[in-house]
């Protein structure tokens, strides 16, 4: 169990590593979308660090770990569209695409981080745990994808994301 808790601790470390990274480009962002964007994530990594947290201090404690534990909050999966399908005018911003790059790799050590830490869970509440941690990291992996390619261009973007306008449907 304490390599478990050491598996918990490297993922707090990641969450709190994503939290600072995303806070900081969000006050850097000259574009409010993407600032936007960034304040939701750092949001999310932060819940995720306090749920981490509680559930190593659980299993340190010795202590049961409920399922109230592992409340994420509303699970929004994919953000993007929320956030930048509000603005069609959105010019190429260099800097927020390399922070996002940065994000992407963040994010995708942090499923795979994630997808090893569920192969050593035995405990079913922490395995669900983990499996929605999964699934919301993958969720922000999609929007950051979705929002690189959008900066670069909107308008294959939108022909590519928002077929039924030219459908007819």
């Amino acid at each position: 169990m304490k390599e478990f808790v050491e598996v918990l601790e490297k993922a707090s470390r990641l969450e709190m590593d994503g939290y600072e990274f995303y806070k900081m480009s969000a006050s850097k962002s000259k574009n409010r979308l993407v600032k936007s964007l960034f304040n939701h994530l750092a949001r999310e990594e932060k819940v995720h660090y306090e749920r981490i947290k509680t559930i190593a201090d659980s299993i340190l404690k010795g202590k049961r770990i409920y399922k109230k534990d592992t409340v994420l909050g509303k699970i929004e999966g994919r953000i993007f569209e929320e956030i930048f399908t509000k603005n069609l005018k959105v010019r190429e911003y260099k800097a927020e695409i390399e922070a996002l790059k940065i994000a992407e790799k963040m994010e995708k050590g942090s499923i795979k981080h994630y997808q090893e830490a569920l192969k050593k869970a035995s405990d079913p509440i922490v395995k669900d745990f983990i499996s929605r941690l999964i699934i919301e990291e993958e969720g922000h992996l999609i929007s950051i994808e979705d929002s690189i390619e959008y900066i670069k261009s909107p308008e294959d973007w939108f022909a590519r994301n928002e077929r039924s306008m030219y459908d007819g449907a």
